[in-house]
């Protein structure tokens, strides 16, 4: 399984809003810039995270983007299923009604991974990324 660059950079563009001082307000281009990223991508990128009611957006000369979720709240699996749907590595494990699960003898190792992911991206907070991302600077 690989995480796509919808998840990298939204991930990337929401520790860098983290990271600046509290209640910014903050431009696609702005982001787009400081993070190198095209801003054609990253306005599809955040168009799913106002969706998924991670960001919202303002208008007006000093409006822009701004989390709806604190990020000290907001974790790393909630932004991903939100740029990249389920984590799943196989389809099937969260299937009721899998074909082959009376003979299937790998879904347990397919659960296990993914539980043990789940509980890693559940402990990471945006917020906890951008403290790391300061300390590094």
């Amino acid at each position: 399984m690989e995480i796509g660059t919808k998840g990298q950079y939204g991930l990337e563009a929401l520790v860098y809003m983290a990271s600046c001082p509290e209640n910014t307000q903050f431009s696609i281009n702005t982001i787009a810039t400081q993070r190198n990223i095209s801003e054609k991508y990253l306005e599809q990128i955040f168009s799913l995270l106002k969706k998924g009611g991670i960001i919202q957006s303002s208008r007006g000369k000093y409006g822009g983007y701004h989390f709806l979720i604190a990020p000290k709240d907001l974790t790393v699996l909630e932004v991903l299923e939100c740029l990249t749907g389920s984590l799943e590595p196989v389809k099937c494990i969260q299937s009721v009604h899998c074909k082959r699960e009376a003979i299937c003898k790998s879904k347990p190792v397919w659960e296990k991974m993914y539980d043990h992911m789940k509980l890693v991206l559940e402990d990471v907070t945006i917020q906890s990324l951008a403290d790391e991302y300061r300390r590094q600077l």
